[in-house]
């Protein structure tokens, strides 16, 4: 197949949606279909293939309500002048995917949409583009939800959008298939409990929610790790404003740590901590249950679903959380099991793949 991913951002910049369609563009390509990537122009990019994958980049910002700047008459030229197979625009809400809409009946190849949870569907400001998007919706071959009870299924099902899958996101096998173990050890941590938080700095991931449960629950001989792509004007008000050095429980921030350590942490960790006010299918979340740690996170999206951990609600109930799972050793384990098996069962790249990979070819049939 010559198969069309579209996404705002992609490697080098970091992020859950980059690293979801770098795994399964990597992964199809492996399988010996012709993947391109059309993408966003990034000054630090100095290639047009990475493993198998072509990237096309396009120097284009902007939103649906504000407009768009940069080269979007190229972008369009790009979809209408190639002859893909099939075309799939990861995530509503992005230049990438939006600007698709007005060449959808002109398209001849199959398009498909993730969506990926339409984030303002409340937001009034955005009520023009939800008018319009059911008649978009209906003009797209195929819809993949991550999952059964956010914001984007219940919405497509309302009006009437029959042709969909519901497909999750992954977590590599190869860096979760046995533990691993090393990371206490190169950071000189000596305390009994280690409790990790990995998502980049800033106020939508509210590391200041996690560090405000884990001191308010001030578990004895205990340590809170954040990891974080690199320090920003966020980091640092939590580490003037929000650590309290008076306190007898201990919080580092770790920037630029590598994957391969990262993996190392998951394992190491006793509990995984996620404070961010706003998901769809947080991939840390998948990779905590992978590593066998139970976790604790904010009600975000499908994120109650998912076995292996709990949802909370505020400040107070992380707190009760952390102190529970810290006492309680036989939920702790079953937790652990539940995260780790349903990995196996579920949420390896590979099924992920072979599910994409079906979808696809039935669609060209």
């Amino acid at each position: 197949m010559k198969i069309l991913h579209t996404v705002e951002n992609y490697f080098p910049t970091i992020c859950g949606v980059q690293e979801v369609v770098q795994r399964l563009s990597e992964g199809l390509a492996q399988r010996g279909h012709e993947v391109t990537v059309a993408t966003t122009y990034h000054p630090d990019r100095e290639l047009n293939y990475l493993n198998g994958v072509k990237i096309e980049q396009f120097d284009i910002s902007g939103k649906w309500t504000k407009g768009f700047k940069g080269t979007t008459k190229k972008y369009k030229e790009f979809l209408l002048e190639n002859d893909f197979n099939l075309m799939m625009n990861y995530a509503a809400l992005q230049w990438s995917t939006d600007l698709t809409f007005a060449l959808l009946q002109k398209l001849k190849y199959k398009k498909v949409l993730i969506p990926c949870g339409y984030s303002t569907l409340y937001n009034w400001k955005w009520k023009p583009y939800y008018w319009m998007l059911p008649a978009v919706l209906r003009k797209y071959d195929h819809i993949i939800y991550h999952c059964e009870n956010y914001r984007d299924k219940p919405f497509g099902d309302k009006f009437n959008i029959i042709n969909y899958s519901i497909i999750p996101n992954g977590v590599s096998e190869a860096e979760f298939n046995k533990p691993c173990i090393g990371f206490k050890k190169e950071f000189n941590i000596k305390e009994e409990k280690m409790f990790l938080c990995v998502s980049n700095y800033g106020t939508g991931k509210n590391q200041e929610f996690v560090v405000k449960a884990f001191q308010e629950a001030n578990i004895k001989n205990s340590i809170l790790v954040l990891i974080g792509s690199k320090f920003n004007e966020y980091s640092e008000y939590i580490t003037k404003k929000v650590i309290n050095i008076k306190n007898s429980t201990k919080v580092i921030l770790l920037e630029k740590i590598p994957r391969d350590t990262i993996v190392t942490a998951l394992f190491e960790a006793d509990l995984f901590l996620f404070g961010s006010i706003l998901e769809y299918f947080p991939l840390v979340i998948l990779e905590a249950m992978a590593s066998g740690t139970p976790f604790i996170s904010t009600d975000v999206g499908c994120v109650r679903s998912l076995p292996g951990g709990e949802a909370v609600t505020s400040i107070r109930e992380m707190r009760e959380a952390i102190i529970n799972l810290s006492s309680n050793k036989i939920f702790w384990q079953q937790l652990a099991q539940d995260g780790r098996k349903a990995y196996e069962d579920k949420y390896k790249w590979e099924k992920i793949i072979d599910k994409y990979e079906n979808l696809y070819l039935s669609l060209l049939r």
